[in-house]
């Protein structure tokens, strides 16, 4: 038996719609066997901006739209295969109980007294306990680390680039834009 986030499903002939079998946070890839039993890794793309003869083709998937609790196949097989799509996905979440001894919050464990910070807040800001106020504040810049380790992990996901505009105090020259900053001609 495995615990691994990945749902098997058998690709059907004609059918482009499988349903998620857990209540997932994220669905993180997405793999179909073509007819040979190699896998195809799908794009996630938004079916608002296919055509409707991309919309209507049919052969080995090639992408995947998510509406709801549904992954629906872009390019609608042609063929069945058991066991052939395949779902990564974030894992579910785990709640904890009373009852629980040994489950640990699933974050880094650096960040684990967050737990112990928001439990001590919640008694100490109805009380209107003065320590309330640096609770707060002390649970807010662990928080922000906690963002910045989680979003410096690497799913996977291509690297990008993307253009920053900077002004170099530009706008408070109120539009008298010197291009000749040494006064030549």
């Amino acid at each position: 038996s495995t615990t691994l986030p990945i749902e098997d499903h058998d690709l059907v002939s004609g059918q482009s719609d499988y349903t998620l079998e857990t209540t997932h946070a994220k669905v993180l890839k997405v793999r179909v066997k073509d007819s040979n039993g190699n896998y195809v890794t799908l794009k996630n793309i938004s079916r608002r901006d296919l055509s409707d003869s991309q919309l209507a083709e049919t052969g080995i998937p090639w992408g995947y739209d998510l509406l709801g609790n549904s992954v629906i196949l872009v390019g609608t097989p042609n063929y069945s295969y058991t066991s052939g799509l395949e779902i990564q996905v974030q894992s579910p979440m785990a709640y904890f109980l009373t009852t629980d001894t040994t489950k640990e919050p699933g974050f880094p464990s650096m960040f684990h007294p967050l737990v112990t910070l928001w439990t001590k807040y919640f008694y100490a800001y109805p009380k209107r306990l003065a320590i309330a106020k640096d609770l707060r504040q002390e649970i807010l810049v662990m928080e922000r680390e906690l963002e910045e380790a989680m979003n410096q992990r690497d799913y996977g996901k291509a690297k990008t680039l993307s253009v920053s505009r900077e002004d170099y105090g530009g706008s408070a020259l109120n539009g008298s834009l010197n291009y000749n900053p040494k006064g030549m001609s």
